[in-house]
């Protein structure tokens, strides 16, 4: 039924650990991708996801799976089976933005824009704070140029 719509993916259709049901839907829809993980908090997870196979895009997400060294084990897991890993809400958190940036097989991550219809000035702030871009395939978002993750640390008595 999906077929003539094109659907891209179906993200987080069953509940989240139901790996065999995800396994049985990948199998069953060809024409969709089967996207999930944004709820898996370890590679042991999406190790449970592969054995499955029951996502064609995993979708990690940095503050829940423990950061981003676990993230990364997480990316390399997947690379390893040819998986692409795309992080949920990633663009709203640095250390995402710089594993997408620097994995092969994270092609872009998620961003978070404000809701429609609100006021143009909020709207420009966040594409400030968050550096959007548009281009002529979508919307963009730079890298901080800053060493590290671009996280800056302050004193309590700065604050």
């Amino acid at each position: 039924m999906l077929e003539p719509y094109r659907v891209y993916w179906l993200e987080e259709v069953l509940q989240p650990h139901d790996y065999a049901g995800f396994g049985r839907l990948r199998k069953a829809i060809k024409s969709t991708r089967i996207v999930t993980g944004e709820h898996e908090y370890g590679r042991y997870g999406f190790r449970q996801l592969l054995e499955h196979q029951a996502a064609e895009i995993w979708q990690p997400d940095a503050q829940w799976t423990g950061g981003l060294t676990e993230l990364r084990r997480i990316g390399a897991l997947a690379a390893a089976y040819g998986i692409p890993v795309i992080p949920h809400a990633g663009g709203l958190s640095p250390e995402t933005v710089a594993f997408t940036a620097s994995t092969v097989n994270a092609p872009w991550c998620e961003l978070f824009m404000p809701p429609p219809g609100g006021p143009k000035d909020v709207y420009k702030r966040f594409e400030d704070i968050m550096r959007v871009t548009r281009g002529p395939e979508g919307i963009y978002m730079e890298p901080r140029d800053v060493p590290g993750i671009g996280w800056e640390v302050a004193s309590l008595s700065a604050l």
